[in-house]
This record gives C-alpha cells, sequence and structure tokens, in this order.
C-alpha cells in the first residue's frame, strides 16, 4: 500500500488532482492536508511514498521553502508541484531530480503511477512535466484566452496526444527552448506580451523548431496575415470558431496522421 500525502487547500481545480490520486492503478492510502506546519511537526513526510504539493499551500510557506523542509525528513521521496498556469521562475528555482512539475488540469495518472512503482518517470524541464512515451505526439497550445486553451487541450487528449499550454508568445517561447520534443505548435496570433507572428519569427530566428509543424487558430480572415503566415512557413490556418472535424483534420493531417 502506498502512502500519498496531497499537500493541499482543495479549490475547484485541485478535485482534478484528488480524483486522479483516489483512482490510481497502484493501491495507495491518500491523506490531505491542508496546514503545512502540522505536517511537518507530525513529520510525515518519512512515511510518504509521493508528496503532492498544490500551489494553494504558499500561505504557509513559500514552494521552495516546503521542499526544503522535507529533505530535511525525507530525502528521496518523490515530490510533485501542481500549479493551475505554467510558472518558469518556480521551476528554475528548485534543482531537485525528484521534483516534478504538473498542471492540474493536466492528465497526471501516468506520471503518479510511473513515481510510485519505483520506475523512472521522464519529465520536460518545464511546469508541464509529463511522461514522454513513445509513439504519442506532443502538441503546445498558445492562446491568451484560457477557455480556448482549455477546450483545445481535452479535445487533443481525448486522441491521445500530450498536450501542454501556454498563455502567450514568451511563455511559449520559453518552453519550445526547454523542451525540442514538441511535435506540434497550435498558436492564436493576438496575444499580450508576444504575438504569434512575434513568436513564430523568433523560433525561426533561434532555428528552433525547425521542419516542425505549426497551425495558426484564429479570428483573422485578413489576406495579408495569412500571406504573412506563409513567408514565415506556417503549416495551417484554422478560423474560430471552427468545426471540431475540421480542427482535428488539420492537426492529424500537420502531424502525417492522414
Amino acid at each position: 500500500m502506498k502512502k500519498i500525502i496531497y499537500l493541499s487547500v482543495p479549490d475547484v481545480y485541485a478535485k482534478n488532482i484528488i480524483k486522479q490520486l483516489e483512482n490510481l492503478p497502484v493501491d495507495n492510502e491518500l491523506k490531505i492536508v491542508e496546514n503545512f506546519n502540522a505536517f511537518l511537526a507530525n513529520k510525515m513526510a518519512r512515511d510518504a511514498d509521493m508528496i503532492v504539493i498544490d500551489e494553494t499551500i504558499r500561505k504557509d510557506a513559500s514552494i521552495p521553502a516546503i521542499v526544503k523542509e522535507i529533505r530535511k525528513i525525507a530525502l528521496s521521496v518523490p515530490i510533485v508541484i501542481a500549479t493551475l498556469m505554467s510558472d518558469f521562475k518556480l521551476v528554475n528555482s528548485i534543482s531537485d531530480d525528484n521534483v516534478h512539475f504538473i498542471l492540474k488540469l493536466d492528465n497526471n495518472i501516468e506520471l503518479f503511477s510511473s513515481l510510485l512503482s519505483d520506475k523512472t518517470a521522464f519529465t520536460t524541464p518545464t511546469s508541464t512535466a509529463r511522461i514522454t512515451k513513445k509513439g504519442k505526439f506532443k502538441v503546445l497550445v498558445v492562446d491568451d484566452f484560457e477557455n480556448t486553451r482549455y477546450i483545445v487541450k481535452f479535445t487533443l487528449e481525448k486522441l491521445g496526444y500530450l498536450v501542454s499550454t501556454a498563455a502567450d508568445g514568451l511563455e511559449a517561447l520559453q518552453v519550445v527552448q526547454q523542451d525540442p520534443d514538441i511535435d506540434l505548435i497550435i498558436l492564436d496570433l493576438n496575444m499580450p506580451r508576444m504575438d504569434g507572428f512575434k513568436f513564430v519569427e523568433e523560433i525561426r530566428k533561434k532555428h528552433l523548431f525547425e521542419n516542425k509543424p505549426i497551425i495558426i487558430l484564429t479570428t483573422e480572415v485578413s489576406a495579408d496575415k495569412r500571406q504573412r503566415a506563409k513567408e514565415l512557413k506556417v503549416t495551417g490556418w484554422v478560423k474560430k470558431p471552427y468545426q471540431i472535424d475540421e480542427f482535428i483534420a488539420v492537426v492529424k493531417k500537420a502531424l502525417g496522421q492522414s
């Protein structure tokens, strides 16, 4: 029986993590702890087989400080940090090979199961860490509208793709720089900080993501912008709102699946 501790002040997003932990294919006992100080005082980490830390627990201490305190008690227990959005500053602040980052809305069952079964968990160095599984395509969805990111991600994950997200071009650039195994980028044009075209220009300039497909997903209908996309060697163009079947067909074609 594997013992799992979930350090969390449960919110609507944490329910997804709790459901996954309760339904793992590994026999386990789940304990939800809402107060880090109580967790520390009772030395709960000593008997844990995996500790999941939700970002909602930050009110008690910073995430790096929590990891540091856990390591004083349990040197080798796998630690999983669950966040709602990508947080590269947080990722870079923790240098521990057995700390893994996930998004609360992702399907993280494969990672949890791997950590509990003592198999090596291969995760990307981004805040959307996940198992890289042979035969599955990795897709990055970039859009400043959270609902769009969620819908596209949900659609693609149902088809078996491994999906990460970014809220603008600047965040997407960081993801691509840190994860060279992404197979496809689905990209909005109008975003803050760095728009879609600027993002494509940057990855072309840096020779990143070469010879891999990029699909523009946008409300834009301008012929000039379509021409600009062709000049930047963008693979496909899907106009919002879109038909699901049409969108999936474009994705599969871009990945050479049809």
